[in-house]
């Protein structure tokens, strides 16, 4: 996301970096108010964002434009809280429907990626070969056995993708597909003074009201591809529940709603995130239930 959001909106590196660190420490807001999901973005609109994005002049207008779309994402889930429609969502949409979001967020996904200009034709056989591995190690019904008879094999599955990802990495270098990284060590200051005066609200300025409308269309797209990762927390928890009835978590859509459009609005305010902000991390959530 440090790469994107320097091609994007012409962030320095050291700053974008700065940027990651503050969008994970949000991530806690969800553990100190109870919420048992693991915070991610709303990953699979990523291409639509940067599309947006991209119609606007680079330099202060494109960083009020993602503002303007950031905002729009925190009202639409602050208000999805407060009003409890979350919840009514989640109790009341016909399973078909609930099929559609969750099969047509990860076709999309696919789709971009697949598409003439996606990222699998940059190096095909080193992403195939860790996204067969994740797959593998989150959700194969052949790892789980393996987990409970063999330690090894347990301890490195408890790290989910991290793993996964590192072999096909290596892979990738060994077959060529891969450049070897320069690999150079240093600390990176911490400018939020910076960050403030040139990429927040109070130092571009608060963006014209024709922003905040264009933005409305991609910020409800945007919200509908994060609701199936609401479906999907939702999910898991209740399967969780059937192996583990001494411990009850209770997911709650609404706090989630609530707690991920503050961390929306507070991005949006001071430190906007070309990704969004999402209820959950898919593939983190999963590691996270499943141990």
């Amino acid at each position: 996301i440090t790469s994107l959001m320097t091609q994007v909106l012409g962030i320095p590196f050291e700053l974008a970096v700065v940027f990651v660190l503050i969008n994970n420490l949000l991530y806690l807001l969800h553990g100190h108010f109870g919420d048992p999901a693991v915070g991610g973005w709303i990953t699979a609109g990523i291409p639509l964002y940067v599309t947006f994005l991209m119609g606007y002049p680079e330099g202060d207008a494109r960083i009020m434009a993602l503002i303007a779309l950031q905002i729009m994402v925190a009202v639409i889930f602050i208000g999805m809280g407060l009003f409890k429609g979350a919840d009514s969502l989640v109790k009341k949409m016909p399973m078909s429907l609930k099929a559609g979001i969750l099969i047509g967020a990860g076709f999309s996904a696919v789709m971009t990626e697949f598409s003439t200009t996606g990222r699998i034709w940059s190096m095909p056989i080193t992403i195939l070969v860790g996204s067969l591995l994740g797959f593998f190690m989150l959700f194969s019904r052949t790892a789980a056995p393996l987990r409970n008879r063999y330690p090894g094999f347990r301890y490195v599955a408890q790290y989910g993708i991290a793993v996964p990802f590192l072999i096909a990495y290596v892979f990738g270098i060994v077959i060529g597909e891969v450049s070897v990284p320069e690999i150079q060590w240093g600390f990176v200051s911490f400018s939020f003074t910076e960050i403030i005066q040139k990429y927040s609200i109070f130092g571009v300025g608060v963006p014209p009201l024709s922003f905040f409308i264009d933005a409305i269309p991609l910020a409800i797209a945007a919200y509908i591809i994060a609701f199936g990762d609401i479906l999907v927390i939702d999910s898991l928890f209740k399967n969780a529940d059937k192996v583990r009835p001494d411990e009850k978590l209770i997911f709650s859509p609404q706090r989630n709603s609530i707690i991920v459009g503050i961390r929306n609005l507070l991005h949006g305010l001071f430190v906007p995130m070309v990704s969004l902000s999402g209820p959950s991390w898919t593939g983190g959530q999963v590691l996270v239930v499943t141990r």
